[in-house]
């Protein structure tokens, strides 16, 4: 049978294991966000959340384990979130953009004021071109995820020259993680950014690391600039992560996810490859990296851990490959990895949801597994009415937040890519 076909089989197969799922809808209320949050805390301690690898929360894992929640989130079922101050981008004479809405969100929780705040993506049509681009807002939450503020701009994608021509840099997949010691609270944030003509041109991928003491102030803040050997001299960045192991050569890395823990900062981000053919998610997998917040800023001296997630776990989880991966800590303590199953397509991936699952530790990357070797899956979110337009994905989640996960609802059209982000009230 052609390879295509069966990684096409085994995503449906796949997908109706889930749809055979007990459908556990969660509608928590604030009070128990609220609770969940306590329990969090209680157990993170200043700097993070411990590993469990050093014997900390998030181990376990047997045929006891409690069924995945599941929330399908068609039309109606999970509410739209608005942000108070920003709205989808228009056109100079104040029509709808083609390209539009919110995506991407990362929900953190100062640790110290108890604000939540949420970086995401707003896309929106080039200024003189026909391309999309991409910038990263900043909202906040003073009433514990019940409704959104804008903040202001993060990243904007900035006009750009490049020997592929005139284009932009579009900044995206922003990734927030907090870090408090002795009442005093660092922000770090990772982002993606890359040159974009029209085409996204890999060659310029780079992961963007800053650090703050607000997160208003990270798009000030002196940043550090990661990539692979696939990248070309012109995109050079600060470090050639493809350096650290022969595993990663030919790596194009994307969408990162951060997580303090224990003073150490953890970076999750996709290998992605590609060959004379196109892209091969048969190679591709999850890398897991790791430096010591005690550096400077801009100066992280990183290690390579290890794959935190596989082409096997792609397939298991109903994708061909595994992007848009986050990392968080559940309304239990337990470490978490967030991913998007999706499948290479023009010209956007497509997704098929979330999958949360339980990390059982960091270092060395492992994810958790029940009794029956299959992983710990704490929660699917999906939108069924979207798989034939590129489906959803790219969720954020925090456990103070009275959204739960929240899922980014893609609709792409001819010409066309409108997202917006909806409160699922799953707290894995």
């Amino acid at each position: 049978m052609d390879p295509k076909a069966i990684g096409r089989r085994r995503r449906e197969d796949a997908r109706e294991r889930w749809a055979r799922g007990r459908a556990l809808r969660l509608r928590r209320s604030l009070a128990v966000g609220v609770f969940a949050l306590a329990a969090t805390a209680c157990g993170s301690g200043g700097s993070g959340p411990a590993d469990p690898g050093d014997g900390g929360p998030g181990g376990g894992g047997g045929p006891g384990d409690p069924s995945p929640l599941t929330v399908d989130c068609t039309p109606g079922v999970c509410a739209e979130i608005a942000i108070s101050g920003d709205a989808p981008a228009t056109l100079p004479g104040g029509a709808l953009s083609p390209a539009r809405g919110f995506a991407d969100p990362s929900i953190r929780r100062d640790p110290v004021s108890g604000r939540l705040w949420m970086a995401y993506s707003w896309p929106h049509r080039a200024p003189g071109g026909g391309h999309v681009a991409v910038e990263n807002h900043l909202a906040y939450s003073d009433d514990g995820g019940a409704s959104w503020t804008f903040a202001g701009e993060l990243w904007q994608a900035d006009p750009a020259t490049s020997s592929f021509g005139e284009g932009d840099m579009n900044s995206e997949t922003v990734s927030l993680a907090p870090r408090t010691v002795a009442g005093r609270t660092d922000w770090y944030a990772a982002r993606l950014t890359y040159f974009t003509d029209g085409n996204p041109r890999l060659v310029s991928f780079q992961l963007r690391v800053a650090r703050a003491d607000r997160p208003e102030d990270l798009a000030a803040a002196p940043q550090q600039s990661l990539a692979g050997d696939f990248a070309t001299a012109e995109f050079a960045p600060d470090v050639n992560l493809s350096a650290l192991s022969s595993e990663l050569s030919g790596c194009v890395f994307s969408d990162p996810g951060l997580l303090v823990v224990q003073g150490r900062l953890f970076l999750a981000t996709q290998c992605q490859r590609f060959g004379q053919s196109g892209e091969q998610p048969e190679l591709e997998f999850v890398a897991l990296f790791a430096a010591s917040t005690g550096a400077s800023d801009a100066q992280w001296a990183w290690s390579y851990l290890g794959r935190l997630a596989d082409r096997a776990d792609a397939l298991a989880l109903g994708g061909e490959q595994l992007l848009q991966t986050d990392l968080a800590v559940g309304s239990g303590g337990d470490l978490l990895a967030i991913f998007s199953p999706s499948e290479p397509a023009s010209p956007l991936a497509t997704h098929f949801g979330c999958r949360i699952v339980r990390v059982e530790r960091l270092d060395p990357p492992r994810l958790g597994r029940r009794g029956d070797g299959t992983l710990d899956v704490r929660a699917v979110v999906t939108a069924s009415d979207l798989d034939a337009t590129g489906g959803p994905g790219a969720c954020g989640y925090d456990a103070s937040s009275a959204t739960g996960v929240v899922l980014v609802r893609r609709v792409l059209g001819q010409g066309t890519l409108v997202t917006s982000l909806h409160a699922t009230g799953l707290l894995p």
